[in-house]
Formats: structure tokens, sequence, C-alpha cells
């Protein structure tokens, strides 16, 4: 079975996964078949196409920040202390640089390729400063196929207004 994504390209049906049309594109979504089972998100390397895109939405607010600088132990005041950084050349607080290749690392993981996933290399470039209230899109593209199941993806995240705050490039190794 295939699926039509926005650009007119054709790729298979994802595994275990029905195609839903979402902001644009064409996205997975889990499908349970019995009560408390969810099949997993997951693309075999053979279903994925050069210009295969999957994509994550999530906005920053305190409690992300706050939550992140937990996890991370990162708790340099520019994150955290509004008088602090208003004293920067950012004038307010910022998200952790860490915080935005987080959510390609949930596009790679958890949605394109999936589940089974091992994430084997990311480059990265800060372009631009994350503040309170952005909503961040992290994309992925899949650029190469390679041997041993290896795919390498174009990563990147936007802000609302479409400008890329962080970019690189991954390789992933399929274990399907």
């Amino acid at each position: 079975m295939t699926a039509v994504f926005a650009d007119g390209l054709f790729l298979p049906e994802p595994v275990h996964y029905a195609i839903h049309f979402c902001d644009g594109i064409f996205c997975k979504r889990a499908t349970a078949h019995r009560q408390n089972e969810v099949s997993m998100p997951s693309w075999t390397y053979e279903q994925l196409e050069i210009g295969t895109k999957a994509k994550v939405v999530k906005t920053v607010t305190d409690d992300v920040i706050r939550d992140f600088a937990r996890l991370s132990t990162d708790d340099n005041p520019v994150h955290l202390d509004q008088e602090y950084a208003a004293k920067t050349q950012f004038g307010k607080r910022i998200a952790h640089g860490m915080f935005s290749a987080s959510l390609i690392s949930a596009v790679l993981g958890a949605n394109m390729p999936g589940y089974g996933t091992i994430y084997l290399s990311q480059s990265l470039k800060f372009k631009k400063p994350v503040f309170m209230g952005d909503t961040l899109t992290a994309w992925g593209e899949v650029v190469e196929k390679g041997e041993k199941k290896r795919v390498r993806i174009k990563t990147w995240v936007e802000n609302q207004d479409g400008e890329v705050v962080t970019e690189g490039e991954a390789m992933t190794m399929l274990t399907q």
C-alpha cells in the first residue's frame, strides 16, 4: 500500500500504521489493535525513500525550560534567571540549544525512521536563540540510504516564523 505525500511523492505505508493528513503533510498515527496495545511507529529500510520527511512540534514554556535544566543539569542563569538574562545580548531568557536538538531526536526515534532506530551521529549548528513562547518544529528528511541499513538525514528546527534555529545532519542505522 502506498501513501501520497503533499509534494506528490508516493511512499510505502509504514509498518502497523495508518496514514493521516496533518499540517500539510501526511504523517503516521499509531493504531490500537487491542485494549492497551499500540503498534510501534517504524519504517523499514526498504520503505524509506529519498525525500521522506517527518516532524515534531513543541511550544517552549517556562516549565519546559526548567524541566530541561533539571534533566540536563545545565542551570546556566541565561536559561533560568530573567534578571541575569536581561543583561545579555538576548535581553531575556533563552531555551537551551540542546533542547531544540532533543526535538530532532524525537523525530528520528519516535516518527521516522521510528522505533528501533539507532542514532549514530549528529552534527549541529545553533543559528538563532529560542525564547519562551516560541513554537518549534523539528524536521528530518532522508537524503541518503547507505550500506548496512544506514540512513543519512538532514535535520533542522524552525521557529513559528519559519526561521531555522538549529540545523544539522544525522546518521542513523535501522534495525528492521
